[in-house]
C-alpha cells in the first residue's frame, strides 16, 4: 500500500502542475483543494504506517473527512447553471465539523488516550467513535444518491441544448459516484461483523476498500481537469434564459414570425444544418 501512496503522490503532483498551467474555471479551483487534501491524505497514510501514532491518526482522520465536503461543492458547481455558490451547500460540511470537533475534544479536553491506544481507536474503536465511524459512512451514502439523482437532471439539462454532448457530458462523476458509493457502502456496511467481533482479520478487505477509494479518487482528479466545456454550457444555458425572457415581450408580427420559421426549416431541408454532430441551440 505505501508503494501505491508513493506513485499516488507523484501523479497527483502532475496534476498539480498540470492545473495551475491551465486556463481555470472556480470549479478548477475546488478541484486544486481537493487535489491538496488528497495529498496530505496520502503523506498522512504513509505516515502513519511507519509511525502510528497520535499525529498520523490526527493527520489520517482529518485529511480523510475533509475531502467529502469540497468535493460535494465540486459536483454541484459543474452541475450549477448560475455557476454560483450556494450557501445551503455549507450544510453539507456540518457532519464532517461535528465529527472533528468531537475526536479532538474527546482527546484533549476529555484524555481518551488514558484509556485506549490508537490501535484501539481503529481498529476496536469505542462505542461513540464506532457510532460516529457509521453515522458518517450513512451519511455520505445518502447524499452520493442524491448527487446521482442530479447528475441524472442534468444529463437531461444537455440534451436540450447539444446534440453531442461528448465534450460537456458529466458521465465520469456519475462513475466516480458510483464507484465511492459502493466503498462507502461496504466499508459502512460490510465490515460490521468484524466491528461486532465475528471475524478477527480484516487486512486484506480494508487493503482493498482503501486501494478502490484511492483509485476512484485519481480517476475524478483526471476527468475533472480533462473536463473543460462546461462553462460554456452554463453561458449558454444563462443566455437562452435572457433570451427567453426578452421574446416574451416580443412586437413580432405574426408575418414576421412565419418568415423566420420558413428560414428555420430551410436551414434543415436545404442547407442540412443536422450534419453537424456538434449542433448546439445557440448555432441555430
Amino acid at each position: 500500500m505505501v508503494v501505491v501512496n508513493i506513485v499516488g503522490i507523484t501523479l497527483l503532483m502532475i496534476f498539480l502542475l498540470v492545473l495551475l498551467n491551465k486556463k481555470r474555471i472556480i470549479a478548477d479551483y475546488i478541484l486544486l483543494v481537493i487535489i491538496v487534501l488528497f495529498l496530505l491524505y496520502l503523506v498522512s497514510n504513509i505516515y502513519f504506517s511507519y509511525t502510528p501514532g497520535l499525529l498520523g491518526f490526527l493527520a489520517l482522520l482529518t485529511t480523510a473527512a475533509l475531502l467529502f465536503f469540497p468535493f460535494v461543492v465540486y459536483a454541484l458547481f459543474l452541475m450549477e447553471r448560475g455557476h454560483e455558490f450556494k450557501k445551503w451547500w455549507l450544510w453539507f460540511g456540518l457532519f464532517d465539523g461535528l465529527f472533528l470537533l468531537f475526536i479532538y475534544s474527546d482527546i484533549f479536553l476529555f484524555n481518551r488516550l488514558a484509556t485506549h491506544s490508537i490501535e484501539d481507536l481503529l481498529v476496536t474503536p469505542p462505542t461513540t467513535y464506532w457510532v460516529f465511524y457509521k453515522a458518517h459512512g450513512i451519511y455520505k451514502i445518502a447524499v452520493l444518491v442524491w448527487l446521482l439523482a442530479k447528475t441524472r437532471k442534468f444529463d437531461a439539462q444537455l440534451d436540450d441544448y447539444y446534440s453531442n454532448k461528448e465534450h460537456v457530458s458529466i458521465k465520469w462523476l456519475r462513475n466516480f459516484i458510483w464507484i465511492y458509493l459502493g466503498e462507502n457502502a461496504i466499508s459502512t456496511i460490510a465490515f460490521i461483523p468484524f466491528d461486532l467481533g465475528y471475524f478477527e482479520y480484516i487486512e486484506i478487505p480494508y487493503l482493498i476498500s482503501n486501494l478502490v477509494l484511492v483509485f476512484s479518487w485519481f480517476y475524478l482528479v483526471y476527468f475533472g481537469i480533462k473536463q473543460y466545456d462546461l462553462a460554456n454550457f452554463r453561458a449558454a444555458t444563462q443566455e437562452n434564459a435572457r433570451e427567453e425572457r426578452k421574446y416574451l415581450s416580443s412586437s413580432l408580427t405574426d408575418e414576421a414570425v412565419d418568415s423566420l420559421y420558413g428560414s428555420i426549416v430551410r436551414l434543415f431541408e436545404e442547407d442540412k444544418m443536422f450534419h453537424n454532430p456538434a449542433l448546439r441551440v445557440q448555432d441555430l
